[in-house]
């Protein structure tokens, strides 16, 4: 190995400790700005069934509106072209 090669390897080498440093400490601050019932991935018990209630509710609104008339009608239109959803 010549000293040129050594020298670029010793660069790399270098570059990519500084790169890892960079992405740890990003990832330090990261979670050092999360809440302390958010470490972890943790998830607070009300946020989830919050989550659950606006969930059913766009499940509501998705059933009604793939009963309504007017989208059993845009989907017979569609179907005559072959673009039914």
């Amino acid at each position: 190995m010549t000293g040129t090669e050594s020298s670029t390897l010793l660069a790399d080498l270098d570059r990519a400790e500084r790169d890892a440093l960079a992405r740890l400490n990003r990832r330090h601050e990261a979670c050092a700005d999360t809440p302390p019932d958010r470490k972890n991935g943790a998830v607070p018990i009300s946020t989830l069934r919050e989550l659950e209630h606006q969930l059913d509710q766009y499940v509501k609104f998705h059933d009604a509106v793939r009963a309504s008339l007017s989208w059993r009608m845009l989907q017979a239109l569609r179907r005559l072209f072959g673009r039914e959803w």
